[in-house]
């Protein structure tokens, strides 16, 4: 019976049981951001179709044209959103090989691909890709550039899994799991990644117990 337990407890929460769930959860993350910006371009739209073109606007219908009173707001927020698809479809692409690179580069080492699997997964899923795309990449390649591109102008966009995405890239690295819903996920690789490391040090010190025991 208690040769049963054991082994139903070493199954279920044991180091081999925790790397496997950690690959799992970490893999999802690795890919999850990416279909997050794939449906990106749908609320760019929406967001146009409501923020720019849904406002006021005057008719002439002798001179057969339509003038929209545009917000500053939005009209910069147009603009800041649309640099900052175009910098994230190449950051898709970099984290695309960086993810390749970490399965190629740990592929005979299981515990040590895991382990970065769950580094990355936390690193794309936090809001920090969105960070430095709009804190480093849009300021240092558009310098000069007369767009709207400091955060200050980052609209409250709220679509894709973003609940505020002005309010994510002002915010401290530190800070997830309040303005997307995918930060919140965070939380899943990073619980994986410490259940996992704790049972992989008891492990080894059950087995540097057993090998002290056994040579008494």
């Amino acid at each position: 019976m208690i040769g049963g337990v054991k082994g139903f407890l070493a199954r279920t929460f044991g180091f081999e049981a925790m790397l496997r769930y950690t690959e799992r959860v970490s893999t999802i993350g690795c890919v999850a951001p990416l279909l997050h910006f794939a449906i990106l371009p749908f609320g760019i739209f929406a967001y146009v179709l409501g923020d720019v073109f849904g406002s006021d606007y005057q008719s002439n219908a002798t001179a057969e044209t339509v003038t929209f009173v545009v917000t500053n707001k939005a009209f910069y927020g147009f603009f800041w959103l649309s640099v900052f698809w175009t910098l994230g479809i190449v950051a898709a692409f970099i984290l695309v090989g960086m993810y390749r690179a970490i399965v190629r580069s740990y592929k005979e080492r299981p515990i040590a691909r895991t382990f970065a699997k769950a580094l990355f997964a936390i690193f794309v899923t936090s809001g920090t890709v969105e960070r430095l795309i709009a804190n480093v990449f849009m300021p240092t390649l558009l310098d000069g550039s007369r767009l709207p591109i400091s955060v200050a102008v980052a609209p409250p966009f709220h679509f894709s899994l973003y609940r505020d995405l002005g309010a994510l890239v002002r915010s401290p690295m530190w800070d997830f799991g309040r303005y997307s819903l995918l930060s919140l996920y965070t939380w899943l690789p990073l619980a994986a990644f410490g259940l996992t490391l704790i049972a992989y040090l008891g492990s080894r010190i059950r087995t540097e117990i057993r090998i002290a025991t056994k040579d008494r």
